[in-house]
């Protein structure tokens, strides 16, 4: 299970963190995808990816979070030209398979 203080740094040195407090119990295909194209999207955006939430939170009882397959980020450090940059990057990158949704409060995105 992967915890408080992880910071993943890609090749061209560009991380993804964990916000404090998230949980990640399994390191399946989807979060491991969804982590790589994070690391992408840092070196395309120019600033770290935070992932705030994974298995933890509070989500609703079907929600894919439960069944290690969705994750949220911070979009708050972004700017508006940023953001509307990462959520392309993310949709081209990964593809109809997983859904990037833009919340009020964060970048969702799941393996559906």
């Amino acid at each position: 299970m992967l915890s408080i203080g992880l910071n993943l740094v890609a090749p061209a040195g560009m991380i993804v963190e964990l916000k404090e407090g998230v949980i990640i119990r399994q390191l399946n295909e989807y979060i491991l995808r969804i982590i790589n194209v994070l690391m992408e999207a840092g070196d395309v955006i120019g600033k770290a990816m935070v992932i705030t939430s994974a298995f933890d939170g509070k989500h609703r009882p079907d929600s894919l979070h439960y069944k290690h397959k969705a994750i949220d980020i911070r979009k708050k450090h972004l700017t508006q030209e940023e953001k509307q940059k990462l959520l392309e990057f993310l949709k081209t990158k990964l593809g109809q398979e997983y859904q990037v949704i833009e919340e009020s409060t964060h970048i969702h995105i799941e393996n559906d």
